[in-house]
C-alpha cells in the first residue's frame, strides 16, 4: 500500500540513534499532506535531518521497528489488508483520498 510508510531504527546497543534524512525533496506535494504546510517547507527549505522515532512522532512514517524487524512488519499489515474486502478498501481509499484532496477532513 504506497500510503503507508514504515522506517527502520538505527539504533545499535552502546550507540546512539543515528539520524536518518527521512524526508523525500523530490515529492514535496506528498510530504505538505502528510505533515501539514510549515512542517514539510521547513524541512524541505532546511534540509534538517531528523531519525526515525521524529518521523513517526511527525507522522511522516507510519511505524518504527528495528532493521531486522522491517520486512517483517510490512508483511503483518500487507496479510493484515490482504484478508480484507478488495472493493471496500478500495473505496476506503478512494474516499479518504478525494478528502484530503479537495481539503475536506
Amino acid at each position: 500500500m504506497r500510503d503507508s510508510a514504515f522506517t527502520r531504527s538505527y539504533a545499535k546497543p552502546d550507540h546512539e540513534e543515528k539520524p536518518c534524512k527521512a524526508f523525500c525533496p523530490l515529492k514535496p506535494s506528498n510530504n505538505a499532506r502528510s505533515l501539514g504546510k510549515k512542517r514539510s517547507l521547513e524541512l524541505l527549505l532546511t534540509g534538517k535531518l531528523i531519525d526515525a522515532k521524529e518521523a513517526e512522532r511527525i507522522g511522516l512514517v507510519n511505524k518504527v521497528v528495528p532493521p531486522e524487524e522491517l520486512d517483517k512488519a510490512a508483511l503483518e499489515l500487507a496479510e493484515e489488508l490482504a484478508s480484507k474486502s478488495p472493493i471496500a478498501l478500495q473505496m476506503g481509499q478512494t474516499s479518504f483520498l478525494c478528502y484530503v484532496r479537495y481539503g475536506i477532513y
